[in-house]
């Protein structure tokens, strides 16, 4: 059944006894009003900064050399997305929508739709370093060939794989729902809709932790090739560095929690599992900022 309580024993929560202040949508529950303002912040400033950074890079007003502007338009898009998202489930959290259930506490349409789209731009996060990822392993390994290698199209193939891939997944989902396939439950105390126990668990390792293996063992190359060659790393490399640190340190929790079930109590889940993934929107335009000059010299001209 998924019922209201339908949520105890998913793995990416601890199982809240039922006076737990949070377990019960019709008490107050302070930290969880708390943590909802402070995510709807980080969303709205992750749409804001994150939407400067597109219109900077797609009006040409920031110009960076060859194709990189693809790529980080590709994560910043993303970035908006999810943030809007982030905004929205903030808002949810401090206040609950009665058009996330029905009556009897199953989740309503709204609620499911909300939850198979938002994992698109969620579970992208990952995937839309990998191209950044590749972009940068191409110019530093084969950096005399990086012009002819990384072209227009190539490049928009890259970016596009990872977004096909997901939006069939998520097209895929949507299907399994209407026929009964897929189920979802009412978390009452993250308000909003989950997949069920075993989709949870199966999730992170196909979505989250892939992507994040073929990051590392990619950078793992660029490593090893500056090392050995003594190639000095640029402002972009450095800046596209610390992007992809930071997305993976987002989606960590995510992975530690629900795939390897990382024992912490339900406030310290919240913030690092829920709060903690939509940093990105924020970090990333300020990485750009740091870093680039060419960011700099133009947020300088407009103030």
């Amino acid at each position: 059944s998924s019922g209201i309580n339908a949520e105890y024993g998913l793995p990416n929560l601890p199982n809240l006894p039922p006076d737990h202040p949070c377990a019960n949508e019709t008490n107050p529950c302070t930290f969880k009003i708390v943590n909802g303002v402070c995510l709807a912040v980080i969303g709205t400033l992750g749409v804001i900064l994150s939407s400067a950074v597109v219109i900077l890079l797609a009006s040409g007003m920031v110009k960076l050399p060859g194709r990189k502007s693809i790529f980080i338009i590709n994560v910043a898009i993303n970035d908006v997305l999810l943030s809007i998202f982030g905004a929205i489930r903030g808002i949810g959290l401090a206040k609950s929508f009665p058009i996330y259930r029905e009556h009897d506490g199953s989740p309503s349409n709204f609620c499911q739709i909300y939850a198979i789209v938002s994992s698109l731009f969620k579970n992208n996060l990952s995937w839309v370093l990998v191209p950044l990822t590749l972009d940068r392993f191409i110019a530093v390994v084969f950096s005399t060939r990086y012009n002819d290698i990384v072209t227009r199209r190539s490049s928009v193939v890259m970016v596009a794989i990872p977004w096909t891939m997901l939006i069939a997944l998520n097209i895929a989902d949507l299907i399994s729902l209407a026929t009964g396939q897929l189920q979802m439950v009412y978390s009452v105390s993250q308000q909003r809709c989950t997949y069920s126990p075993h989709r949870q668990e199966l999730e992170p390792y196909l979505l989250l932790l892939i992507p994040m293996l073929l990051i590392l063992l990619i950078y793992l190359s660029i490593f090893l090739v500056i090392y050995r060659h003594g190639i000095k790393s640029g402002r972009f490399f450095i800046s596209t560095t610390a992007v992809i640190i930071t997305g993976l340190l987002s989606t960590a929790p995510e992975i530690l929690f629900m795939s390897f079930h990382v024992q912490a109590s339900y406030e310290v889940k919240m913030v690092f599992n829920v709060t903690f993934f939509y940093i990105n929107g924020v970090c990333n335009p300020l990485i750009y900022l740091a870093s680039q000059r060419r960011f700099q010299n133009q947020v300088v001209t407009q103030i």
